[in-house]
């Protein structure tokens, strides 16, 4: 039970998320994928944040154009 609750909790926050950079994507008249990357500057002050957002993007961004 516990791990079904965990899996709704993160199919239901990568949904939030989705459509959230989906919304600020059309309003700044940009790509999903380019909204991602807009994303990762706000680590910018931790390098290794940001390499992980990056490399987070690089590998989520083929999945996302085929939704």
């Amino acid at each position: 039970m516990h791990v079904d609750l965990c899996s709704d909790c993160v199919i239901s926050g990568c949904t939030v998320v989705i459509t959230l950079l989906s919304q600020y994507a059309q309003i700044h008249n940009i790509t999903v994928a380019q909204a991602l990357e807009k994303v990762c500057t706000i680590f910018a002050r931790n390098p290794e944040y940001e390499k992980l957002c990056r490399e987070t993007v690089e590998f989520i961004s083929p999945i996302l154009i085929d939704l």
